[in-house]
């Protein structure tokens, strides 16, 4: 049996189809299948990778935030009064008050007294606030000169309470009674 020409070019086209068939089935798709896999794995890598940088930037911000406030501490920290500075403090109110003719009734510190939730944490901090209330007979020109000195010294100092009573047997004088916040540092 001789095929003809026909019959010739149609076998060959079979054969040509089963080849490329053959080499789509076992050589391409398995590369493709491949090449996906290897995107998804780029993808994955580099959503990682992205997600590091991002968290490289959040910790250096965050490190630059956390010198920066240590810096701000330092500062703060040389503002506050040492132990023993607090006496001296007070001997300075007392000269103070001496020098501007301000007679002092009462002078006295006491610890104020921490909030029950930072108590409840068991904050124990060398930080103190110290309440000093004054209690004086004072000119308003002398009780400014007075809280102007106070308001220029280096220290972290607040006047919480200011109450000024104008007694008839002491005119010119007034009662003056002043509450000022100290911020105290303690090493223990």
């Amino acid at each position: 049996m001789v095929l003809r020409n026909r019959e010739k070019i149609m076998i060959f086209l079979a054969i040509l189809a089963v080849a490329i068939w053959a080499f789509d089935h076992f050589y391409y798709m398995p590369q493709k299948k491949k090449i996906r896999e290897w995107q998804a794995e780029l993808t994955a890598i580099d959503s990682k990778l992205t997600q590091a940088m991002a968290f490289r930037q959040g910790v250096e911000t965050t490190e630059r935030e956390i010198s920066h406030l240590e810096k701000e501490m330092q500062v703060y920290r040389a503002r506050l009064l040492r132990g023993e500075e607090l006496r001296t403090f007070l001997k300075q109110l007392a000269k103070d008050s001496e020098q501007l003719r301000i007679k002092i009734i009462s002078l006295s510190p006491q610890e104020a007294k921490l909030p029950e939730e930072v108590e409840s944490k068991g904050k124990t901090d060398e930080y103190k606030k110290v309440i000093v209330r004054v209690i004086m007979w004072a000119t308003y020109p002398s009780l400014e000169r007075f809280i102007g000195n106070i308001e220029r010294l280096p220290f972290l100092i607040s006047v919480d309470q200011l109450k000024i009573e104008r007694k008839e047997e002491k005119y010119p004088n007034l009662l003056v009674t002043l509450e000022m916040g100290v911020q105290i540092y303690e090493k223990k």
